[in-house]
């Protein structure tokens, strides 16, 4: 599952049905970190150039699922498997996410 967030600042999630990698792949360059953070308002905390702290809920509602069962189980289930890492925070409610940073297109 990846938090795609695009050069233009768009945010969508991508490959959501795979439920054991989980990743923030952002367009852009780490100097470019607050407008990023400012894009991500709502969605995720980052905590530097390499980390993010994604919100549940909004990982959740995103995609349209909130009634899909099974979908649901698989996101409850990734969140368990993160946990056992320290990857989850209960209290926050929130999901970390390793950065990865990708050029931004020539066209963009």
């Amino acid at each position: 599952m990846i938090v795609a967030v695009s050069a233009d600042r768009a945010v969508t999630l991508e490959d959501p049905e795979n439920f054991r990698a989980f990743r923030l792949a952002i367009e852009g360059d780490p100097v470019q970190l607050g407008g990023v953070a400012a894009a991500l308002r709502g969605i995720a905390v980052i905590a530097d150039a390499q980390t993010a702290w994604v919100d549940e809920s909004w990982l959740r509602d995103h995609t349209g699922r909130s009634d899909d069962a099974v979908w649901q189980d698989g996101v409850s289930a990734m969140l368990a498997a993160a946990s056992t890492f320290g990857w989850y925070d209960a209290e926050q409610r929130t999901i970390r996410a390793h950065i990865v940073w990708t050029p931004t297109p020539a066209n963009s």
